[in-house]
């Protein structure tokens, strides 16, 4: 990852999170080595700041059960660094060393990883920039990745399902 110039992030301070658990069908069931996901459990974190700038992510959970879980270490990790400016690595380096008795794995590493990215978004959208330029990088277009269920096709349905367009 390109090194960040901290004097260009923008000055943000923490002031809350809300979170949304939302389950969303999904037209092709994914099929995993363990089961059969048929909806996408989703938690949305919308990162409250001070001056008013949201940052928002979300993350796909895989079981019901887990988005209000993962909420509720999120909203214990909030509590640490409320008040504090919106300085990712810090607050991530922060938050490991609180965590590390528990484990910072599974639910704790998803909350974590869900607070990161919405301090990043944050960042980005109070310097009016995508979050690629805000690092250093230059965004640029990518092939996009579905794989449709193709875990629970016959080898014949996966031929006809990569023929048919999608858009």
């Amino acid at each position: 990852m390109p090194a960040t110039n901290a004097n260009r992030l923008p000055l943000l301070t923490i002031r809350g999170v809300r979170t949304f658990a939302v389950e969303v069908p999904m037209k092709f069931p994914l099929g995993t080595s363990s089961s059969t996901v048929h909806s996408a459990p989703l938690l949305l974190i919308d990162l409250e700041t001070e001056e008013g700038i949201t940052g928002r992510t979300y993350l796909f959970c895989y079981r019901s059960s887990v988005p209000r879980a993962i909420d509720v270490v999120l909203r214990d990790a909030v509590s640490v660094v409320k008040g504090e400016p919106v300085a990712p690595l810090d607050i991530g380096a922060k938050l490991a060393r609180r965590f590390a008795l528990v484990g910072v794995a599974s639910v704790v590493r998803m909350a974590l990883c869900g607070l990161d990215a919405a301090l990043w978004d944050a960042l980005a959208v109070a310097a009016g920039l995508p979050l690629a330029t805000l690092l250093g990088a230059k965004p640029k277009p990518i092939p996009a990745y579905n794989s449709s269920g193709l875990g629970l096709m016959s080898p014949e349905a996966a031929a006809d399902e990569a023929e048919k367009p999608h858009g």
